[in-house]
């Protein structure tokens, strides 16, 4: 609500001027979270209150969303809560589907009660950007808003320290030997898919193999082409299929 003054302010358009500078603070991220916890809702909205750079709208189920979540446009940031009863039915799939078709512009975070490579590997399949659990605490899980909106792939700790024991690339793995379509890669390719796929940077990666950052590249964009992937979380969700 405005006071009498500020409305004068307002009304004296003559008085404005013509240019305000630019604002230092980023606009809110506007959240919607499904949830189909009243309590888990109830509380998530609270701890977002203390963050003014987050707009949040609750509901319980992707049947309900309200028309406040479009309200300025799509949202942001579209949060899927699942308890363990919702993902022993097991259309975690279909409802990630689903998000993808109503909110194609939306950065997506899965909030599952532990982090199973079954639930992993679907995340991954559906190119979710953010993957975390219900240990996670509210400023961590905040940050993950701003990890993911900035366009980053926020999973598990667990996930990276799976991978990087997963088959190190057997000196007897014969190329036949490996599924989905990764028997197309040489040795060399399938050690810097495990490690990217382990969501080590190309540097590190480098270091790993002892070879240049240069060379990397060369393998990942072969990598790219071979299985005819576009980005590096598609690189991750096909070595998964090929170790489940």
């Amino acid at each position: 609500m405005v006071n009498d003054s500020q409305a004068d302010t307002v009304d004296r358009g003559d008085e404005l001027p013509d240019e305000f500078p630019p604002s230092d603070q980023p606009p809110p991220l506007d959240v919607l979270l499904i949830d189909a916890s009243a309590l888990n809702r109830s509380c998530f909205s609270a701890g977002i209150d203390h963050d003014g750079s987050i707009r949040l709208v609750a509901c319980a189920a992707i049947d309900q969303i309200p028309p406040a979540a479009f309200a300025r446009g799509m949202p942001d940031i579209v949060i899927l809560r699942l308890i363990a009863e919702e993902i022993a039915e097991a259309d975690v799939a279909d409802r990630l589907q689903r998000l993808d078709e109503l909110f194609p512009g939306a950065a997506i975070i899965l909030i599952i009660p532990t982090a199973e490579p079954r639930h992993i590997l679907t995340a991954l399949q559906h190119e979710i950007l953010g993957l975390t659990t219900d240990q996670l605490s509210m400023a961590s899980t905040i940050e993950v808003m701003r990890l993911v909106h900035a366009g980053m792939v926020v999973y598990p700790p667990m996930l990276f320290e799976s991978l990087r024991t997963v088959g190190t690339a057997d000196e007897n793995m014969g190329a036949g030997s490996v599924r989905s379509g990764i028997n197309k890669l040489t040795k060399r390719q399938y050690e810097v898919l495990r490690l990217l796929a382990g969501g080590m940077p190309n540097k590190a990666i480098a270091q790993e193999l002892g070879i240049s950052d240069s060379t990397v590249k060369v393998h990942i964009r072969a990598i790219m082409e071979r299985l005819g992937l576009v980005n590096r979380t598609q690189a991750a969700a096909r070595f998964l299929r090929s170790q489940f």
